[in-house]
């Protein structure tokens, strides 16, 4: 479900945002309907390489966070963003990476590093392959951090 299609159903100027003992924020409507439960994600201010972001998610993830249907990302709220994040280990990973600039896939044609395994894919098809055969593509794609999980 979209961000825009989680609010489409409900009145959100009647929502009620609850505070849970477990730490997670709920919305409900005023019949007591739990709508979502969202967890806040504090993110801190320091320069992050891959290894502290894929900890800082395991970390959030082994938390009170563990019931929260979605995200809201500390980072994305300070810089005015007040959108909410798909709360899986892999998207929170993604989206902190694009937030700090980090690269895990190469290609192997030309040594350019991207974000995603995909960006990759749809680089050497325009760049390296007269096709647009996707399985082909996939043999530019490298690891840059092979041995981490």
């Amino acid at each position: 479900m979209s961000n825009a299609q989680d609010s489409q159903a409900y009145d959100t100027a009647s929502w009620q945002w609850v505070r849970g003992a477990d730490g997670l924020t709920y919305i409900m409507t005023p019949a007591g309907q739990t709508i979502l439960a969202v967890a806040w994600f504090p993110i801190p201010n320091i320069n992050h390489d891959k290894a502290s972001i894929d900890r800082l998610v395991s970390e959030f993830k082994d938390g009170p966070s563990k019931g929260a249907n979605k995200v809201i990302c500390s980072k994305c709220h300070g810089e005015g963003n007040h959108n909410v994040w798909d709360p899986k280990p892999a998207s929170l990973k993604r989206h902190l990476y694009y937030h700090f600039n980090i690269k895990c896939y190469g290609c192997v044609g030309c040594g350019q590093q991207f974000m995603t395994r995909d960006h990759v894919i749809v680089h050497a098809m325009g760049h390296h392959m007269e096709s647009n055969d996707r399985t082909a593509a996939v043999g530019y794609v490298f690891e840059l951090h092979p041995d981490d999980s």
